[in-house]
C-alpha cells in the first residue's frame, strides 16, 4: 500500500465519521420533532467535530502501525545479520 492510498484511507474514515454524526442528528431531530434550522445547525457542526476526531483516529492507526512495521523490520535485519 503506497502513502497516497493510505492518505485516502485516512480522508474516507473522517468523511465517514463526519457524516455519520451528521444524519444521526438530522434522523434523531426528525424523530423528535425538532425545528430544521436548530438541527441542520447542529448536524453541520458535528459534522466538523467528528470528521476532525476521525482524522486524528485515523492518523494515529497509522502511526501505530507504520511504528509496528518498522520495528518488525528492524528485529528482521537483526536477526538475519547474526
Amino acid at each position: 500500500m503506497t502513502l497516497a492510498e493510505v492518505v485516502r484511507l485516512e480522508r474516507q474514515y473522517a468523511c465517514v465519521m463526519g457524516m455519520l454524526a451528521f444524519a444521526t442528528v438530522i434522523v434523531r431531530g426528525m424523530f423528535h420533532g425538532h425545528d430544521f434550522p436548530t438541527t441542520a445547525t447542529t448536524a453541520c457542526g458535528l459534522l466538523v467535530l467528528f470528521a476532525v476526531v476521525g482524522a486524528i483516529i485515523a492518523a494515529i492507526a497509522r502511526w501505530i502501525v507504520e511504528d509496528s512495521v518498522k520495528s518488525q523490520m528492524q528485529t528482521e535485519l537483526k536477526d538475519s545479520a547474526n
